[in-house]
């Protein structure tokens, strides 16, 4: 993850997040995603995990788009440390997080990126 290539982010399809109910994500989610993404109104950190509030970011998402059913972003200014760990393996399954239409999204009542984050022993939902 050196941030000059874009990594997949998210797949259409059903998920279902850690004590939560299944929901189905479309590829008009994703491109509603691409649309509504703007870091200039709020850009989304690529954080190790989950982040609370105070975690520190490793990566900014500069942009995204879209191949078949997969999301892609390509990201910037990657902490060198944290780029090697990617590298070397210790970080090999993302998990993206969304602001859902209706939620406290950047942009009131549409979807958008909240974050990007890179697991190690723990698996996406």
């Amino acid at each position: 993850m050196s941030g000059s290539e874009p990594i997949e982010i998210f797949r259409a399809g059903t998920h279902t997040p850690m004590g939560g109910s299944a929901t189905e994500f479309s590829t008009g989610f994703l491109d509603e995603i691409i649309e509504n993404y703007d870091p200039k109104l709020f850009e989304a950190p690529v954080v190790k995990g989950h982040p609370k509030t105070d975690d520190p970011a490793f990566g900014w998402v500069k942009e995204l788009f879209r191949k078949g059913d997969r999301l892609f972003a390509t990201i910037r200014d990657v902490e060198p440390q944290f780029a090697e760990a990617v590298t070397a393996g210790r970080y090999r399954k993302v998990s993206s997080s969304f602001w859902m239409a209706g939620s406290n999204s950047p942009l009131k009542g549409k979807p958008y990126l909240r974050h990007v984050g890179v697991l190690g022993a723990a698996s996406p939902a």
